[in-house]
C-alpha cells in the first residue's frame, strides 16, 4: 500500500546477533572489528538511540590515541564520560539496550550493552565481540539509558 513502511524492523536479538563473533579492534568502528566503546556506540545507533560520539576532546576516533593506551587514564575517562551522557539508571532497573560500565575481576573497565537475562555484550582483546554473564567476575559499576 502507498505510504506504508514496507521495511521490517529488526528485533533486538537480530541486531545483537549481527555483532557477535566480530574481532576486537580498538577504534575499528566496524572496519575489521570493534573496540568496546565503538561497539556500544554502533549498537545504540542500530537500536535507534542517540548517544554522543564526541565528549570534550575525546571522540570515538581518537580515544585510544589521546589516552595513549594508559589503562588508568582510559578508566578515568570512561567513568567521566559515562557520568555525563544518557540518564542514570539504578542497576536493579536495567533493560535490554541500556549502556553499562563493567568492572572485571582483572581490574579492567569495559563498556557493554545489556542484553537481558543477566547477560551483556562487549568486545575484548583476544576474544572479540561476545556476550558474557554479569556476575562476581563482571560487575556493573554504572548503567545509563539513551533516548
Amino acid at each position: 500500500m502507498v505510504g506504508e513502511d514496507t521495511q521490517m524492523k529488526k528485533t533486538f536479538a537480530e541486531i545483537i546477533g549481527e555483532y557477535l563473533g566480530k574481532p576486537f579492534k580498538p577504534g575499528g568502528r566496524g572496519n575489521g572489528g570493534y573496540g568496546c566503546i565503538d561497539l556500544c556506540y554502533d549498537i545504540l545507533i542500530a537500536l535507534g538511540k542517540h548517544p554522543p560520539d564526541v565528549f570534550g576532546e575525546l571522540s570515538l576516533d581518537n580515544y585510544s590515541i589521546c589516552l595513549g593506551g594508559n589503562r588508568e587514564l582510559e578508566h578515568g575517562a570512561l567513568l567521566e564520560v559515562a557520568k555525563n551522557i544518557g540518564k542514570d539508571i539504578p542497576i536493579d532497573a536495567i533493560l535490554p539496550g541500556d549502556g553499562l560500565l563493567i568492572k572485571t575481576s582483572e581490574g579492567g573497565v569495559l563498556t557493554a550493552i545489556y542484553c537481558g537475562q543477566g547477560k551483556a555484550i562487549t568486545s575484548q582483546p583476544g576474544i572479540g565481540v561476545t556476550a558474557f554473564a554479569i556476575d562476581e567476575n563482571n560487575q556493573i559499576m554504572m548503567a545509563r539509558r539513551f533516548d
